[in-house]
């Protein structure tokens, strides 16, 4: 990929390799992802991609549409305006 591209991962885990990703993001030769499926789920807590600042790890819940986006949305929207004030 040319350096500094963005990877988005939402069908499966298994089509790239998770360390050789962690280790682009680590190198700046990918500029971010957003990341919805993994090759082990759920993803261990050891996993680098928790610890890094370029990444956006969501929790395998992209297609879904069966009405609980809306609530899911608004907890979002309320546990990142906590993150911003510290809490």
């Amino acid at each position: 990929m040319k350096r500094g591209a963005f990877l988005i991962n939402v069908s499966r885990g298994r089509l790239i390799d998770d360390e050789a990703v962690a280790a682009a993001l680590r190198s700046g030769q990918l500029g971010g992802a957003a990341l919805d499926v993994f090759t082990r789920e759920p993803l261990d807590a050891a996993s680098p991609f928790w610890d890094l600042s370029n990444v956006i790890v969501t929790p395998h819940m992209s297609g879904d549409d069966g009405g609980l986006l809306t609530p899911l949305v608004a907890l979002f929207a309320e546990n990142l305006r906590r993150f911003e004030r510290g809490r």
